[in-house]
């Protein structure tokens, strides 16, 4: 569970880009259905009391544009596009890794970058000219770990990177994270111990894919996935 201060605090200053993977079950025999996928309709059914501050299934970007409908209150994460439709199919209905993931903490590592393409959202961040921004990402994805260390029911933090399974985009994974581990020692009190896992987007593979797909561990020391 989550402490309510530090909930409220979560809500207050990222509620409108990030949530937890808690859901309303749906009568829906549809494996991908977006049938009551709403976070208030899971708050109503009492699925609070699940949240899990010890896992951060970590997104890379939204692909949907939040200026033209913004998300506020924990809303991110819960719509019926296919990315959401999967994440909850695979946190509520697998045997899979995926099942032990439900009441994660949910959150984009460059939540300002609105783009549906991977290939372009990497260029355009990696780019020399965006280490700026890349560190004030960082920076806000590192306040979030700090808040949820305070209640982790584990001695770590573990964060989910989704898209960095696929070994045509490893590299850029590997050096956004190493560029993340390198603020925390530089700029950060963080505490705690941080254990980074690479696993399929939901988004980008389709669900047998998914289903059949692993979780790796990224070996910090070698920046490795094995």
């Amino acid at each position: 569970m989550i402490s309510e201060q530090n909930y409220n605090k979560l809500l207050e200053k990222f509620g409108d880009i990030s949530s937890f993977a808690i859901y309303k079950e749906s009568k829906n025999n549809d494996k991908a259905t977006s049938e009551n996928i709403s976070y208030e309709e899971a708050i109503e059914n009492h699925q609070k009391d699940y949240i899990n501050p010890s896992n951060i299934i970590l997104m890379v970007n939204p692909s949907a544009k939040r200026e033209q409908s913004p998300d506020s209150n924990f809303s991110s994460f819960h719509h019926s596009n296919i990315n959401d439709r999967h994440l909850r199919f695979l946190t509520m209905k697998t045997s899979t890794f995926w099942r032990n993931l439900y009441g994660s903490y949910v959150t984009d590592l460059f939540s300002d970058v609105v783009e549906s393409v991977m290939d372009n959202l990497i260029s355009a961040v990696k780019d020399d000219n965006k280490k700026d921004y890349r560190k004030q990402s960082y920076k806000k994805l590192i306040e979030q770990l700090e808040i949820l260390s305070q209640d982790s029911k584990e001695e770590k933090l573990n964060i989910y990177v989704c898209g960095a399974l696929s070994k045509s985009k490893r590299k850029d994974f590997i050096f956004f994270i190493e560029e993340l581990i390198e603020e925390i020692s530089e700029n950060s009190d963080l505490n705690i111990e941080l254990s980074f896992y690479a696993v399929y987007h939901p988004g980008y593979q389709n669900l047998k894919k998914l289903i059949q797909g692993g979780c790796e561990k990224i070996v910090k020391h070698s920046m490795k996935v094995e």
